[in-house]
């Protein structure tokens, strides 16, 4: 008898530590894969800032060239009509 119930103990106590060891991998592996969503997210969201601010560059740079061109395209009328 006294040995049936210490098995029975010793068996529930067993159960007992497996499912508390399973319940702490799964929380950690819930957390893990959290953690790579949010490293994820972030990485997509810097990847799309650079982005917009490589266009905005991109869009200065062609702003300024348009502009430079008009410059020049006046400076070549007005040096051609002081010439004639």
């Amino acid at each position: 008898m006294k040995t049936e119930r210490r098995q029975r103990g010793d068996r529930e106590e067993t159960e007992r530590r497996q499912r508390g060891d399973r319940e702490e991998t799964e929380r950690r592996q819930r957390a893990d894969r959290e953690e790579t969503e949010r490293r994820q997210r972030g990485d997509s969201e810097e990847t799309e800032r650079r982005q917009r601010g490589d266009r905005g560059e991109t869009e200065r740079r062609q702003r300024g060239d348009r502009e430079e061109t008009e410059r020049r395209q006046r400076g070549d009328r007005e040096e051609t009509e002081r010439r004639q």
